[in-house]
């Protein structure tokens, strides 16, 4: 996340801002990571990462030098789509298909 933060401070929207926010989480998790912190971290990560249309933080690249960078960019949305899977717990998905194949 602090990574992640990193970056962030190189995108101009929401940019620097944002990234503050990012680096307060993490330090807090850091510092803590009870169970209920870790709940915490991610329900604020699922907020935070929820929207995914334009101008969200996944509509967004890395500026080096003024310009895009390709690489930095590229590590940028990884991280992100990494918290956003972090943020949200593993769902158990039953297939009735399956489920039927299994049972014959």
């Amino acid at each position: 996340m602090l990574r992640f933060a990193a970056l962030l401070k190189q995108v101009a929207r929401p940019g620097p801002s944002a990234a503050v926010d990012f680096i307060e989480q993490a330090e807090k998790l850091l510092a803590d990571s009870s169970p209920e912190t870790i709940d915490e971290t991610r329900l604020w990560l699922s907020k935070m990462l929820q929207y995914t249309g334009d101008n969200s933080i996944f509509d967004r690249y890395v500026l080096k030098d003024g310009e895009p960078d390709t690489d930095l960019s590229r590590e940028y949305l990884e991280l992100a789509k990494r918290l956003r899977r972090y943020a949200y717990p593993r769902l158990l998905v039953v297939n009735p298909y399956r489920r039927k194949l299994l049972s014959s």
